[in-house]
């Protein structure tokens, strides 16, 4: 699809990490220092996981249940929170989980944030 509409803009799509294997992909970000947190899940999902970083705890959740690590279905979302490339991270003080009525997601309500210096 992406080709698709690429070909009739002509323009050359850059897609770096198509083809990969999403669990390996997964992996290489936690390996990488890469913190992301969950912010969002839906009813496949525990709401329990709502703040939580992304880890190998959480890796080995997902291969247990049979969940897409890459979200294709959109079971979780992220906001990364830190990582090698930043100067500084964002630190999470106060968020609440509120569940969306209609449809069973659950979401982390961000309430208030620091944006930290690394030392």
């Amino acid at each position: 699809m992406v080709e698709n509409i690429c070909n009739e803009l002509k323009v050359r799509p850059l897609l770096p990490l198509w083809g990969n294997k999403p669990m390996e992909l997964l992996s290489r970000y936690v390996n990488d220092s890469v913190k992301a947190i969950i912010v969002a899940v839906n009813p496949k999902l525990s709401k329990e996981w709502l703040g939580q970083v992304i880890d190998e705890k959480f890796l080995d959740y997902l291969r247990d249940n049979n969940i897409r690590p890459c979200t294709d279905a959109g079971e979780y979302h992220t906001f990364v929170v830190d990582g090698p490339m930043f100067k500084r991270y964002i630190k999470i003080v106060d968020g609440k989980k509120v569940k969306v009525e209609h449809d069973g997601w659950w979401f982390l309500d961000v309430l208030k944030y620091e944006v930290v210096e690394k030392e």
